[in-house]
């Protein structure tokens, strides 16, 4: 989200919860549906235990915002999981990654054809959502994994070479 924007669902992604993609340094909206009464199930919102405490505020304004009318929210703390939480639907605790070391050197990267040609240019260190721009497409690379965003005018030429530049990252 940008800097005092309203918090929006969209910019919430869904996914299958695996333990590779759980780290210390995320928060996590985990729903466990029961099958019980008036309650559809229970939302946990996992907090990791290097979060900033703004990240882990935003994590329970959106589960709230998101489940409040058919679940019951609870908040946990990395470490002071109960039994039931959802290392049971994980089946057995396996590690993950505790120190979250990736987190750190997140690499931007702009691809453009802006000059009658492709081109990738890595962005400077300091980023934000805002140099996410609406003619091109962005790859972020973790260390771990290459995301691509795809902006909403950017070309399908644009699109297609970003999509090639990610994948061999």
């Amino acid at each position: 989200r940008r800097l005092g924007s309203k918090v929006e669902e969209e910019n919430v992604s869904r996914m299958e919860l695996e333990l590779p993609v759980i780290v210390t340094d995320g928060c996590y909206i985990v729903t466990v549906p029961l099958d019980s009464g008036d309650i559809i199930g229970i939302v946990y919102v996992w907090i990791g235990n290097s979060v900033h405490p703004d990240d882990a505020l935003l994590a329970q304004e959106i589960a709230n915002e998101m489940y409040n009318d058919l679940y019951t929210i609870q908040v946990i703390n990395e470490g002071n999981e109960p039994e039931n939480f959802f290392w049971v639907g994980l089946g057995d605790r396996l590690p993950y990654d505790l120190k979250a070391d990736h987190m750190r050197f997140m690499r931007l990267f702009k691809c453009s054809n802006d000059n009658g040609f492709f081109v990738v240019t890595e962005k400077y260190a300091d980023f934000c959502q805002d140099d996410l721009l609406d003619d091109d497409c962005m790859l972020l690379d973790t260390g771990t994994f290459v995301f691509l965003w795809k902006g909403p005018t950017a070309s399908i030429i644009e699109v297609k070479f970003a999509a090639k530049s990610a994948e061999v990252c």
